[in-house]
């Protein structure tokens, strides 16, 4: 009798694993990790921001609301070496917050502005390795990704959504400042890319 009621809960144990297993996929550490700094040109200089600051005096309004993001982009375990990397702007397409000035890619890779495409407001900056030498490979990671940017928002600029490209495939999720030791959960592609449609 007892090794009756073993083999019958056996099914519901290996389910159960089995449920538990996928939900840790899930939730797993992305491959890949983009991690920003804030910078806004005053006097002559850029002048750092944190998450945490207000937004300063003039920081939307023309003539004084140039912003730069500089970004490192880390590969923690990508199937393979990252080759492209995509950063996303105005994804809520209802405002033109941020209005792209000027891009500036590392050694070995291009950089290029895609849309925005009228009536959408939103707009992608593309970093793409030269050649598979300039790859990130596992393990590893790259700065000198920056992109200069007018802003016309109330609060200050933030977070923002990213596709880190390997061969065969990518992973999107959200940038995070340096300082934050909390990586945000990727998101899933599909809703990124509807954005652009």
């Amino acid at each position: 009798m007892r090794s009756k009621v073993s083999i019958a809960v056996l099914p519901a144990v290996v389910v159960a694993m089995c449920v538990v297993a996928l939900a840790g996929q899930a939730c797993a550490d992305p491959f890949a990790m983009v991690k920003y700094e804030l910078f806004r040109w005053e006097t002559d200089t850029w002048v750092e921001y944190y998450p945490s600051d207000p937004l300063p005096a003039g920081g939307d309004q023309p003539g004084t609301n140039l912003w730069k993001y500089e970004y490192a982009a880390f590969n923690w375990g990508a199937p393979q070496p990252i080759r492209q990397l995509y950063l996303f702007f105005n994804s809520a397409n209802v405002a033109m917050d941020a209005t792209g000035a000027s891009v500036a890619a590392p050694t070995g890779w291009s950089a290029a502005q895609i849309g925005p495409f009228d009536p959408d407001f939103n707009w992608k900056e593309r970093f793409m390795a030269t050649s598979s030498t300039y790859y990130i490979p596992t393990a590893d990671s790259l700065e000198g990704f920056a992109v200069e940017f007018t802003w016309t928002s109330s609060v200050l600029p933030g977070n923002q959504t990213y596709d880190a490209v390997f061969s065969g495939g990518s992973e999107a999720g959200t940038t995070i400042h340096r300082e934050d030791p909390t990586a945000l959960a990727p998101t899933s592609w599909g809703g990124i890319k509807s954005l652009y449609r």
